[in-house]
């Protein structure tokens, strides 16, 4: 082949590159970031809604289902666990309307979401935490 013809491959090989790369961008901005950027809002809200729900009430973690293990759990404004602190639930926190325990290592140890229908906290069952399956945090009733 003379330089001629692998030029004109070349710039043929870099269009199509060219051309799949950005529509991998525009598919990556219709579906990935759009969905983000409409539920933003949402997440912020949620988020804000359970900082507030646990800082308003008592809650007990079961935290061994099978066997009926529980602790009465209490959450500060600052993350700090108050109640029921110990090395696998240290601290807290709010990360995309899910509610963490945080162990004494810094690693998530239980992941929870909020169930508005059953006003519990209900384990995800993520795998990269380290608790017990099938925990649940709920309410206690009566004032803080």
């Amino acid at each position: 082949m003379d330089g001629q013809a692998t030029s004109f491959l070349e710039l043929v090989l870099v269009s199509v590159v060219g051309i799949i790369l950005a529509t991998f961008i525009l598919w990556l901005c219709k579906n990935v970031f759009k969905k983000l950027f409409i539920n933003l809002p949402k997440i912020i809200l949620d988020n804000h809604r359970i900082k507030k729900r646990l800082l308003t009430r008592r809650y007990q973690l079961v935290y061994n289902p099978e066997a009926g293990k529980r602790k009465e759990i209490t959450f500060s404004k600052d993350g700090e666990i108050i109640k029921g602190r110990n090395d696998n639930e240290n601290t807290w926190r709010v990360a995309l309307d899910k509610l963490e325990l945080i162990d004494s290592d810094g690693k998530v140890h239980s992941r929870f979401t909020y169930k508005v229908d059953m006003d519990m906290f209900v384990h995800t069952n993520d795998p990269d935490t380290g608790s017990i399956r099938g925990q649940y945090i709920e309410p206690i009733f009566g004032r803080k």
